[in-house]
């Protein structure tokens, strides 16, 4: 059946000039969900959509914040949130202060632990097309739990290295000071390659909370498009409200109760890691409740793998898919091109307490608070904000206050350790926004059946970006004098070395903005981008491969600064060997 152009529909101002939604499309491609008639026509380009039939995606009404059918999906999103918390913050004290690791070393500790993000689209493509008993989402999650269940439960009864340190009264010294008596008597020199098989089991019990996030993101989305296209975002926005709010309770608890000297603080307690570990498995049997007992599914019909298959890789050929996820892949390596030196400056230069950085630290409160507080009024808000332009701002922002914030302390002006956390806190605020405007296109591209695939393909491109990225300023930093026993020494020279590395950061986060010509300027671009962008099948094979072989590199080069015989390697972050 053929349909009539939009301009005759409707007479009045658009969001787009009236002439571009002409178009000639074949029932092969023209796969939109969403009639751009319907979409954006207002009297003001400044005011809200007045949208015939209130523009949602799919029928079934908005479902209430308040009801057990969306605290169920937002329950899973919470657990997932206190996984995120507990991995990352012990980051700082475990692994810089307590193991002693090199700062390369900590970030791909970091680096590993999202890399399970990586893979979410295999993880979504296994969602959509392999219902257990007609059901796609919630098994998914509940064997997500079980995996996460049985990595932490193995970490609860595995013996935790030695601390680097023994005694109190040799922390921060160089080994090069100490007698050998006391290196024999009170010091572990194996710690910081000892933890692998921790590092490992995390990043297991990491992917397990990804498998739940991937078929969570399903309902998500499904969710998502019953909404108005006025305030569609609004439940999209509110997963990750939850997911973030919930990663400060466990922040708290790693702060708190890894505070004594062996983790570089000065209580005279703490617990090991291994409580911690087993601490995770109570969010693990909650969440497995809500999703057994109050999810809301909807059985789907047997289809065959060839049909499903088909029509994701027409999808994948899609303009409008293969240049957002050419975006979001290329911004994120520059955006989150970061340097090996702030742990290591965090324990010498500014002797930062565990608790301190846990309470005002970007992942702590402070940094908690004005993420999930900027989530919520840009979903509550905001929805209406040109994506672009967001987005610039809030990048020169980003680098604006991490720049004065950081050379500040490098270069002595004012090096205080409670000046730099609230600093690197304040950078939650734009970061939380440039989040979100990458997010939002995701929901108006997936069609009915792939929702999971469609939002982890996009997803997972724009996560690649941050391990590859961490490969890169390891590799770059490598050439810089900034090792823990550099650092220590603090002269001019080192103090331009740190400098060097900040910059070449700095840089790299403003190049991230060439790429913003691919990326729509709001939901109306979208869909017509999806309506009228051409077919490429160079394109999404390009794409396809593109990602399957940065996927293996960053898993690779991330693997290696944990065993000894390649950390020294430059694409592990060392020195050369």
């Amino acid at each position: 059946m053929s349909e009539t152009p939009p301009t005759s529909r409707h007479q009045g101002v658009w969001l787009l000039d009236p002439k571009e939604f002409e178009y000639h499309a074949s029932p092969d491609t023209d796969t939109a969900v969403l009639d751009l008639g319907k979409l954006c026509t207002y009297d003001d380009p400044q005011e809200t959509y007045t949208e015939r039939h209130d523009g949602a995606l799919r029928d079934g009404g908005a479902v209430p914040l308040t009801s057990t059918e969306a605290w169920a999906v937002l329950s899973q999103y919470a657990g997932v949130g206190i996984f995120l918390g507990v991995f990352p913050a012990m980051a700082y004290p475990v692994f810089q202060n307590y193991l002693r690791m090199q700062g390369y070393q900590v970030q791909s500790y970091q680096a590993l632990m999202r890399l399970s993000w990586c893979v979410k689209i295999f993880l979504g493509l296994l969602s959509d097309c392999i219902p257990v008993r007609g059901y796609r989402r919630r098994p998914y999650i509940m064997l997500g739990w079980l995996i996460a269940s049985i990595a932490c439960l193995i970490m609860v009864f595995l013996p935790f290295p030695d601390p680097y340190y023994g005694k109190a009264s040799l922390v921060n010294k160089p080994v090069a000071n100490i007698s050998v008596d006391d290196q024999r008597l009170y010091m572990n020199l194996s710690a910081p390659n000892s933890a692998g098989i921790f590092v490992m089991l995390s990043a297991i019990a990491t992917f397990g909370s990804v498998m739940v996030v991937c078929a969570s993101d399903g309902l998500t989305v499904e969710y998502a498009q019953r909404e108005p296209a006025a305030t569609r975002g609004r439940f999209q926005t509110m997963i990750y409200v939850v997911r973030d709010s919930t990663k400060i309770l466990p922040q708290i608890g790693v702060g708190l109760c890894m505070n004594s000297f062996q983790y570089a603080g000065h209580y005279d307690w703490s617990i090991t890691p291994n409580v911690v570990y087993g601490a995770l498995l109570v969010p693990c049997g909650i969440c497995l409740t809500t999703s057994a007992f109050w999810m809301v599914e909807q059985k789907v019909r047997p289809f065959t793998f060839a049909s499903y298959f088909h029509s994701l890789w027409q999808l994948i050929q899609l303009r409008v898919v293969w240049q957002l996820c050419m975006y979001l892949l290329l911004s994120q390596i520059f955006l989150f091109f970061e340097e090996t030196v702030t742990t290591p400056i965090q324990t010498l230069w500014l002797q930062l307490d565990p608790v301190f950085e846990v309470v005002w630290g970007p992942v702590g409160i402070l940094g908690g608070c004005l993420y999930s507080g900027v989530m919520y009024f840009r979903g509550k808000w905001t929805l209406e904000w040109d994506w672009r332009r967001t987005i610039i701002c809030s990048t020169i922002a980003l680098v604006s206050i991490d720049a004065i914030f950081k050379l500040t302390s490098v270069w002595a002006v004012i090096r205080n350790p409670y000046y730099f956390v609230i600093g690197k806190s304040l950078l939650q605020i734009p970061r939380a926004i440039v989040f979100l405007s990458g997010a939002y296109p995701l929901v108006e591209i997936a069609d009915m059946g792939n929702e999971g695939a469609v939002y982890a393909l996009a997803g997972t491109c724009g996560n690649l970006g941050v391990p590859f990225g961490t490969v890169l300023y390891k590799t770059v930093d490598s050439f810089f004098r900034v090792s823990i026993n550099d650092i220590q020494v603090d002269d001019t020279f080192v103090r331009w070395e740190v400098s060097y590395c900040y910059l070449i950061s700095f840089g790299a986060k403003l190049f991230s903005l060439a790429f913003l010509g691919l990326f729509p300027r709001q939901k109306a671009h979208v869909h017509l981008l999806k309506r009228r962008g051409e077919s490429s099948k160079v394109a999404g094979a390009v794409m396809v491969v593109s990602f399957v072989l940065l996927l293996i590199y960053s898993i690779v080069t991330n693997i290696l600064p944990f065993y000894k015989a390649t950390s020294c390697l430059r694409i592990a972050g060392g020195r050369g060997c």
